[in-house]
């Protein structure tokens, strides 16, 4: 019932960093995952959406995730895959996107997500790192190197209650217009105390 397809969670030095949306939210812009052209993805226990690959070592792991048919036909997604290396102090995910040849469309909206708790976390922005710091006394912290696309925006949005309570912050990396067939994102996710920024 949720368009979660190829999202993740991230639990690393005692916190859910990346977070799951719960129950009430079971759009795809509540998950950790992709989008295109603003869409939800579908919704359909018989779409072909898989773990292609799973390697397990004693000092690594490697998955890759296929959800190309989760997107809207209307899109023309015509592959998309996330990959994700786990080591010892880091998270590499490259997420690969591409769209048949455009009919009409000469451009395209990409945004490629992450959510986490604002009570638990506060989220810093600057250049292409985004930081988030445990609100807790050991401050605790998780960091986002953005490797590529090598141009792109931050945007960040609050879900509060009614009650003015924050609920779920977005971050997202976003190509308001983005011209080719393919998006490509690389990306380091570390909880180092003292991060080195990926090359």
């Amino acid at each position: 019932a949720h368009a979660d397809y190829n999202a993740i969670t991230l639990f690393a030095r005692g916190h859910y960093f990346l977070i799951p949306p719960g129950y009430a939210r079971r759009s795809s812009r509540f998950q950790n995952t992709v989008s295109v052209n603003g869409a939800d993805l579908r919704v359909d226990p018989d779409l072909d959406v898989r773990l292609e690959t799973v390697v397990e070592q004693a000092d690594f792991a490697y998955a890759v995730g296929e959800s190309t048919e989760a997107f809207q036909l209307k899109l023309a997604v015509k592959r998309y895959r996330r990959h994700l290396v786990l080591l010892d102090d880091c998270l590499v995910v490259y997420d690969d996107l591409q769209r048949a040849d455009p009919t009409g469309r000469v451009w395209n909206w990409f945004q490629w997500t992450l959510h986490s708790d604002p009570r638990q976390h506060g989220l810093s922005v600057a250049g292409r790192r985004a930081t988030w710091t445990a609100r807790s006394a050991r401050e605790e912290r998780l960091t986002l190197d953005v490797v590529e696309p090598q141009e792109f925006a931050w945007e960040t949005a609050t879900l509060t209650s009614r009650a003015d309570v924050p609920m779920l912050e977005a971050l997202r990396m976003v190509r308001p217009e983005w011209y080719s067939n393919r998006a490509q994102v690389l990306a380091v996710l570390t909880w180092e105390d003292d991060p080195v920024a990926p090359t």
